[in-house]
């Protein structure tokens, strides 16, 4: 780029030709580089960088990681880097000196889990599935209303949360003007057991007004429900999928436990009830582990 050029004072006389010449200089310009890695693993990865205020955005970082890229002084610019299975990395810089090193370690997507080499090892999973609800999880109706946790099948809904078969579903929608406090509670489950601390899962949850929530909570040891996340905006399309992938990282909440239980609470705590609803599928609590890991974790665990 160069820099804008202007003349002052010029005469245009009526009807006749003007000439103006105009010599510009080059935008001073800074040489930005870096690399992009794995925060997991410190391995290379190839990603793509958009970079909105660069003509020639995106760019590529290669097979060893590597960047490179012109960019103007003084003016800000926001990267964005995207590689499947990781979180974007994002930075805003605004580059002052002829060269200037950025690098970016992405994290893994849990939630997702869909690395190259990398799988999702869980020692607890749940898909509701079954012709029946399963064994061991717990519904709680806590309004006696009727609106409370049932297969999607038995509300007569599809799985929007982008699942197969069936979803846990509770729907205020359907089933129609009734106070409702509803949980879904999860078997008790073996801290040591696990192969990891993450709680991954699937959601479609449709809010109306801000008058309800769906909560995630942790019981760790027996003691007091503690909440883990909150939603009470809408995640995923009403009444389509797709839904959204969820990951809670749980070790904190479980370090020194020997079990816990997880529970899914869907409530309205206004008179005059009528929302919308809240599905979940494909719980699993482990995590997100190099391919390697996986084949050899059954002989470790014996």
């Amino acid at each position: 780029g160069f820099n804008s050029g202007s003349a002052l004072g010029k005469t245009i006389a009526d009807g006749l030709p003007t000439t103006q010449d105009f010599t510009v200089t080059a935008k001073s310009m800074s040489t930005v580089s870096g690399t992009v890695t794995s925060a997991e693993d410190g391995r290379p990865l190839v990603a793509t960088i958009y970079i909105p205020e660069y003509p020639g955005s995106p760019i590529t970082a290669d097979a060893t990681g590597n960047y490179s890229v012109s960019l103007e002084y003084g003016t800000a610019h926001n990267f964005t880097v995207v590689q499947t299975g990781y979180l974007d990395g994002t930075v805003t810089l605004t580059p002052a000196t002829p060269t200037f090193t950025q690098d970016f370690a992405l994290a893994l997507d849990v939630a997702a889990c869909n690395a190259s080499g990398y799988a999702f090892v869980s020692g607890m999973s749940q898909n509701f599935n079954g012709a029946t609800f399963p064994s061991g999880w717990t519904v709680v109706d806590n309004e006696s209303s009727g609106v409370a946790w049932d297969l999607s099948s038995n509300w007569l809904d599809d799985n929007y949360t982008g699942g197969d078969g069936d979803a846990a579903d509770a729907n205020s929608d359907a089933f129609g003007p009734a106070e409702f406090d509803t949980e879904l509670i999860s078997p008790v489950i073996t801290t040591a057991s696990m192969p990891g601390t993450f709680l991954t899962y699937i959601s479609n949850y449709q809010n109306y007004a801000g008058l309800d929530y769906l909560d995630v909570d942790i019981k760790v040891d027996g003691g007091a429900w503690t909440n883990l996340l909150a939603w009470n905006e809408d995640h995923g399309s009403l009444y389509n999928t797709p839904g959204e992938a969820v990951a809670v990282n749980l070790s904190t909440a479980v370090a020194g436990s020997t079990n816990f239980q997880l529970r899914w609470h869907y409530y309205d705590p206004n008179a005059g009830d009528w929302d919308w609803y809240a599905q979940v599928d494909n719980i699993k609590v482990g995590d997100c582990l190099p391919i390697v890991y996986k084949l050899f974790l059954p002989l470790i665990m014996r």
